[in-house]
Order: C-alpha cells, then structure tokens, then sequence
C-alpha cells in the first residue's frame, strides 16, 4: 500500500457521513434550529477529521506528523513501528498514526474528559457528546481498516 491509497481511503471513510449530513440539512426545515444546530456541528467535526487524512506527509511533513506520533503515545509501541518500518509501509503508517493521533488529540480525548468529569454545563456536554461521538465512530472505522489493510499489527489506545 502506498501513500496516496492510504490517504484516499482513510479521507473517504472520514467523509461517509459528510453527504448523509448535508443531504439531512437540506431537507430540514428551516424551524428546526437544533437539529439543524447539530448536524452543522457534525458536519464540521467530520470535515475537520477528515482533513487530517489529506495533510502533508512529504518531506518536513514527514518528519514533524513522526514527532507527533513520538509525543502523543496513542498506540501501543509506535516507537518500534517507526524504526522497523521502510519505504511505502513507513509512510503508510505515518499517515495512519498522525491522523489517528490527531483526532484522538484534537476531538476524542477532551470531549471524553469534559464527559466523563460532567460539571460543564449542558450545552457544554451536548457539543463534547457530538464530538466524541464523531471522533470516535472516524476512529472505530480507521483502526477497523487498518486492521485489515495496514502493513503492521498496531493497538490504539482509546
């Protein structure tokens, strides 16, 4: 698997929801302000994910999305990964674990502290809900594929 495969499929299993999300706003009507709150709100956070599978992973991109891999200590034994692992199956995993490590930074682990700690108010706990759950259903789908197309056996910790 190289680069470029491994940055299309984890972009498009980010982006799934992406069009059931737009189809839903599209047809909703304009009075439901909550719902129609929502699936903006979902819509962003499924963009924003997303995105993260498309980024620089050439040259200096490389390098620094590794650091991040390096300091984030999402999976098991990323350290062994990084120095076993060459040519396409190195950047196919880099590619994996920064955008795994992102998400999981970014969008997981905060929305599931300000969950788990519930003293936010609740609008606060309805947003951090939507964002975990989304970051969690992109996560569940990108570690199942790895599972079954990546060039090494890894576990995130969630």
């Amino acid at each position: 698997m190289n680069e470029k495969q491994t940055k299309d499929a984890l972009y498009a299993l980010a982006s799934e929801r992406e069009q059931e999300y737009m189809d839903r706003l599209a047809t909703l009507n304009f009075l439901n302000k909550t719902e129609r709150k929502v699936l903006k709100i979902l819509l962003n956070y499924t963009r924003n994910c997303a995105g993260f599978a498309k980024m620089d992973y050439m040259g200096k991109g490389c390098v620094v999305r590794e650091k991040q891999i390096r300091d984030l200590h999402v999976f098991d034994d990323h350290l062994s990964f990084l120095e076993i692992l060459e040519g396409d199956n190195k950047k196919s995993f880099i590619i994996y674990a920064a955008a795994v490590s992102m998400v999981y930074s970014n969008f997981y682990i905060g929305a599931k502290a300000i969950i788990e700690k519930g003293t936010a108010s609740a609008d606060e706990l309805f947003e951090a809900k939507l964002k975990y759950d989304c970051a969690r259903e992109i996560l569940e789908k990108w570690i199942a594929w790895w599972k079954e197309n990546g060039c090494v056996d890894c576990e995130v910790v969630l």
